[in-house]
């Protein structure tokens, strides 16, 4: 009797055996899940970290078309060096890595013609380095006058830019006659790119055109209108107003700090990352120029009602560099700003209706 009462509990201990073992490996393989996601996602995290500073740095640039670089005009200056220092600590030593770093520069320049200028942009603007070295000594002044120009309309700008330098052209930048180069990272506390960070902001001219005697020429071609189209830059563009089109995009990057109150410059550390990269990743990705452009679109079309069919043909008034897309296909809005800003400066009162409006925004949100 009891051997048959074992017989008949076998088969159902047996099946409980089974639904615990089946138990246990459902909870094994959710364990498994479980750290697979967690390892994917600190993985994607990781890629993620790695793919946005790819390329340490940020730029919009002021090209030119159809027009070939020969290669023939080059610089000394290497500005794109990067270094490995971990003494960095203040902002003051962040400033002097970068100051050092252009001496040092300038001691491969023996005949630079331009010193006496470098030193003055750099006293009068708190511009921290200036490597111009091979430049027209002649451009080299009216870049200056630019800026004293710039400088004096816009107060309290100072202290955002750390170079201006001439570079070197290269595949990447082909047909670029100069950059507004931001969140350049210029040195790391380790080669793993522990903080802090020296980051430069800075303004690059490139030696393949601007050190060509046939600049003017070039340039005056890409503002000469064809039939009823807008020439590619404003009516009247020189040598001279295409820096100015790169303080177009250095006072809307001035402006957005400002309005989030961004503390700092050139040296990021762990803890204020975060407030940093909420800056750059408005300005990268054209938000905050955008709303610049709207506000200013909004004001003219209350006053002008039906002047412009739609927004598109408002900022395409002022040249086709204006309405510049990307890559992808979308509108590079800070463009827009850039091009208003080089309307207004080298044509004043007789600037775009459009860009006098947009600059008009970008100088309110400078306050």
């Amino acid at each position: 009797m009891e051997e048959k009462n074992k017989e008949e509990k076998l088969p159902e201990e047996k099946e409980k055996r089974n639904v615990y073992f089946e138990l246990i490996d459902k909870l094994v393989l959710v364990a498994l899940l479980l750290f697979v996601v967690s390892v994917g996602s600190f993985v994607y995290y990781r890629l993620e970290y790695k793919l946005y500073f790819a390329n340490t740095s940020y730029q919009y640039d002021t090209t030119i078309i159809d027009t070939p670089v020969t290669g023939e005009f080059r610089t000394s200056v290497e500005y794109d060096k990067k270094y490995v220092n971990d003494n960095v600590q203040t902002e003051s030593d962040a400033l002097n890595l970068i100051i050092n770093e252009s001496e040092e520069q300038k001691k491969k320049c023996p005949n630079n013609n331009n010193l006496e200028v470098e030193k003055r942009i750099q006293s009068k603007f708190k511009v921290a380095a200036v490597n111009l070295c091979e430049l027209d000594p002649t451009y080299a002044k009216e870049i200056e006058k630019v800026m004293d120009h710039i400088y004096k309309e816009y107060p309290g700008i100072e202290g955002y830019m750390s170079n201006l330098t001439l570079m070197n052209s290269n595949n990447s930048n082909n047909g670029t006659l100069a950059s507004f180069n931001y969140f350049f990272l210029f040195s790391t506390a380790s080669r793993s790119r522990g903080y802090p960070w020296v980051i430069k902001n800075q303004i690059i001219l490139n030696s393949a055109y601007l050190l060509d005697p046939n600049l003017p020429i070039t340039i005056k071609n890409s503002s000469r209108r064809v039939g009823n189209d807008t020439s590619w830059f404003p009516a009247n563009a020189n040598r001279a107003s295409i820096v100015a089109h790169e303080f177009g995009h250095y006072l809307s990057f001035v402006s957005l700090n400002k309005n989030l109150n961004i503390q700092e410059r050139f040296l990021i550390k762990k803890m204020n990352y975060s407030n940093y990269n909420k800056m750059v990743t408005a300005y990268k990705n054209g938000t905050w120029a955008k709303g610049i452009t709207d506000e200013a679109y909004e004001n003219y079309n209350s006053k002008h009602p039906g002047r412009y069919e739609n927004e598109y043909e408002f900022r395409a008034s002022i040249s086709q560099y204006a309405v510049a897309i990307d890559g992808r296909g979308n509108f590079i809005y800070d463009e827009t700003i850039a091009e208003a800003f080089h309307d207004c400066y080298v044509n004043g009162d007789k600037a775009a209706d459009a860009s006098r409006e947009i600059v008009k925004v970008l100088k309110e949100r400078l306050k």
